[in-house]
C-alpha cells in the first residue's frame, strides 16, 4: 500500500472513530431548558447565537436565533457602584501621588473592564485639564478642582464629583535648567523683532553660556549604511560559492560510479591510463552540453600531461582537486599502478565501481528519507485540519 493510501486509510478510521464516539456518548444538556427556555449569557459574555428546529403542523423549520446578553437591574447596579467609584478614582489619579497632588495627566476613562457602565467627564476649569485629562498650562501655585463623571447604563444615569488638586510640577536640576534656556531663547526671540539676527542669551542666572549648532552627519549614517550592505552582499556571495561548491560535489559523487566503470572497460581493452583519460577527454570535449565537473577535472589533467607535468602528479592532482575522498582514492591508485602496468588494476577498478554504486544507492536512499522527513511537517498539518474538519460538525451535530 503506498504512502498516500495509508494516511487516507488513517484519516479515514480517526473520523470513523469520533462519530462512533459522539454517537456512544450521551448529548449534553443543550441550551434549551425547561418550558422552551433559554438562558441568556451574563454581562460581558457577548451575544448568544444558536440555530433552533421549530417543528408544527406547517412542517420543519429551522432558524437561527440571536439572545442578547442579561442586563442588570437597578438593584444589582445600586449594589456594584461603591466599588466602581473606587475604581475610578484610581484610575483617574493614574501615576500621580494622590487625588490632592496632581502634577501629571489624568486618565478619566471611558470605560472600566468589568463594569456596563460609560462614563462622560466634565470639569469646572476646563482652561486647566482638558477633556482627555491633560493639564494645559504649567501649574504655580496649588490649584483645586473638580472633576464630574457622568455615569451611565442603559437608561440609568449617575453624576459624581471627583475633587483633585493640581499642583506644581517637581522638576529635577537639569529639568529646571532646561527650562531656563527655553524661556531665555523665547524672549530673546521676541525682543527685537525687526532686526535681521537674534542675538543668543550668554548667561543665565550667572551661568555663562557657549552656543553651537547641533548638525547631523547624514554622511557617516549613509557610509555606514553602504557597509552593512556590503557585508550582506558579501555573506550572500559566500553563501552563494558554498552552495556552489555542494552542487559541484553532489555531480561528482554522481559521475564517479560511471567514470570507474569505463575506465575499468577502456583499461581492460588494453589502453593505458593516460589513453583512457584522453579517450574520455576527447569524448566529453566533443559534447555540446559541457556541464560535468568531473570530465571537466579530467581535460585539465589532460592539459597539465601535455604541458610537461608528469603523470604521477596529475592523477594525485586530479583526485584532490575533485574534492572527493572517492576520487581521491581512485587518483591515489592510479598513481601507484604507473609502474606495475595494468596488471591488478582492472580488477582493483572493477571492485572500486562496485563501491561506487552500492555509496550511490545509499546516498538516494538518504536524500529520499531526508525528502520524507520535510515533507512530515505539512503532512501532520494537513492531518490536523482534516481532524478539525472532520471533528467540529460531529461536535456540534451531537452536542458534545
Amino acid at each position: 500500500m503506498s504512502g498516500n493510501r495509508k494516511k487516507g486509510c488513517m484519516v479515514l478510521i480517526i473520523g470513523l472513530l469520533i462519530m462512533g464516539i459522539s454517537l456512544l456518548l450521551p448529548k449534553g444538556q443543550g441550551k434549551i431548558y425547561e418550558n422552551y427556555q433559554i438562558k441568556r449569557n451574563e454581562f460581558g459574555e457577548g451575544e448568544l447565537n444558536i440555530s433552533l428546529i421549530a417543528i408544527s403542523e406547517q412542517g420543519e423549520n429551522t432558524i437561527d436565533y440571536t439572545v442578547s446578553e442579561r442586563k442588570y437591574t437597578q438593584s444589582e447596579i445600586e449594589e456594584m457602584l461603591p466599588e466602581f467609584l473606587e475604581q475610578l478614582l484610581a484610575v483617574v489619579v493614574g501615576t500621580n501621588r494622590a487625588q490632592d497632588k496632581i502634577n501629571d495627566s489624568l486618565n478619566l476613562a471611558e470605560s472600566i473592564d468589568g463594569y456596563p457602565f460609560l462614563i462622560s467627564w466634565s470639569s469646572d476649569r476646563s482652561d486647566l485639564v482638558g477633556s482627555e485629562g491633560k493639564i494645559k498650562e504649567e501649574i504655580k501655585v496649588d490649584t483645586p478642582v473638580v472633576l464630574t463623571a457622568e455615569i451611565e447604563y442603559e437608561d440609568w444615569i449617575y453624576e459624581h464629583s471627583f475633587p483633585v488638586v493640581l499642583v506644581p510640577r517637581e522638576y529635577t536640576p537639569l529639568e529646571e535648567w532646561t527650562h531656563m534656556l527655553e524661556d531665555a531663547l523665547a524672549v530673546a526671540d521676541a525682543t527685537g523683532g525687526e532686526k535681521e539676527y537674534v542675538t543668543l542669551p550668554r548667561e543665565i542666572n550667572g551661568n555663562f553660556i557657549e552656543w553651537s549648532e547641533k548638525k547631523s552627519n547624514k554622511g557617516i549614517q549613509i557610509g555606514g549604511f553602504c557597509v552593512v550592505i556590503a557585508f550582506l552582499f558579501f555573506c550572500s556571495d559566500s553563501i552563494e560559492q558554498r552552495e556552489l561548491e555542494k552542487k559541484r560535489l553532489q555531480q561528482i559523487r554522481r559521475a564517479y560510479p560511471e567514470f570507474v566503470l569505463k575506465c575499468a572497460m577502456l583499461i581492460g581493452a588494453g589502453m593505458t591510463i593516460r589513453q583512457t583519460f584522453e579517450r574520455l577527454g576527447t569524448a566529453y570535449g566533443n559534447q555540446s552540453v559541457k556541464r560535468n565537473p568531473l570530465y571537466e577535472e579530467i581535460l585539465v589533467g589532460i592539459r597539465a600531461m601535455e604541458n610537461g607535468i608528469a603523470e604521477r602528479k596529475v592523477y594525485e592532482n586530479f583526485g584532490r582537486r575533485c574534492g572527493i575522498r572517492e576520487t581521491e582514492k581512485l587518483g591515489n591508485m592510479l598513481a601507484r599502478n604507473l609502474k606495475k602496468g595494468s596488471q591488478g588494476l582492472k580488477s582493483a577498478l572493477r571492485e572500486e565501481a562496485k563501491e561506487a554504486i552500492e555509496m550511490q544507492k545509499e546516498q538516494i536512499r538518504k536524500q529520499g528519507e531526508t525528502a520524507g522527513t520535510k515533507l512530515l511537517f505539512p503532512m501532520l498539518i494537513l492531518l490536523l485540519i482534516v481532524m478539525v474538519i472532520i471533528m467540529i460538525p460531529a461536535f456540534s451535530t451531537f452536542s458534545i
